[in-house]
């Protein structure tokens, strides 16, 4: 299953996605948003999903670049939550 939620407040917006899947080890957790590492999925586990990473290194420098930011919290076997939390009115100077 996955889950998508969003909230508002003053300054922000956060959309909250989880899933209830094989979660992430705390080692590639330190690797996802590292260009210069290998972060190709294990797929020495029950899952079928590869992948590279190179979509959430983007998702976080246009979050960066707009003043948002991106978390990841994963357990093994329990699944994996990511909140987007992006601002909602940006001053330009």
């Amino acid at each position: 299953n996955i889950l998508i939620n969003y909230t508002f407040d003053e300054l922000y917006a956060t959309i909250i996605i989880k899933d209830e899947g094989i979660g992430i080890s705390e080692e590639q957790m330190q690797k996802l948003f590292k260009i210069n590492e290998d972060v190709t999925l294990d797929v020495s586990r029950k899952s079928k999903t590869k992948g590279t990473g190179l979509g959430l290194i983007l998702a976080k420098q246009l979050l960066d670049l707009n003043k948002g930011n991106i978390y990841i919290d994963s357990e093994i076997g329990k699944g994996t939550e990511v909140k987007i939390k992006m601002p909602l009115f940006q001053k330009f100077n």
